[in-house]
């Protein structure tokens, strides 16, 4: 036997099964505490859904952007979530009062606002 080189490849493919009437339930949710803002986009249907990204907008009491972000997001199968964590700096979640939250899927965009609370700058 000669010496050789092998090359082993793994391919994998996802296959979605779908039921007879599919119906995906996009939900994004959001809480935002010892300056963390958890996001949480789930999928409440029994069917698959695509998200392309998770738009963040941080506002203070006046209305003035204190932050912005973006989190990449993609498919959320049936009954499934995609969590998020976006730690902020102390100084960005002082002056940020509330937080908006917005992703578009292809079944429809959702949106979700949280306001800060009194334990959501503590460390």
């Amino acid at each position: 036997p000669g010496a050789g080189v092998r090359v082993l490849t793994r391919l994998g493919l996802p296959v979605f099964v779908q039921p007879p009437e599919t119906q995906p339930k996009p939900r994004l949710t959001a809480a935002l505490s010892h300056r963390h803002l958890r996001v949480a986009l789930k999928n409440e249907g029994n069917s698959y859904f695509v998200a392309d990204k998770v738009d963040v907008k941080g506002r203070s009491q006046d209305g003035a952007s204190t932050f912005e972000q973006q989190l990449p997001a993609w498919y959320v199968l049936a009954h499934g979530v995609r969590d998020f964590d976006v730690p902020l700096a102390a100084d960005v979640c002082e002056k940020t009062a509330s937080v908006g939250l917005t992703v578009k899927t292809d079944h429809g965009t959702v949106h979700a606002n949280v306001t800060r609370g009194s334990d959501s700058c503590a460390e």
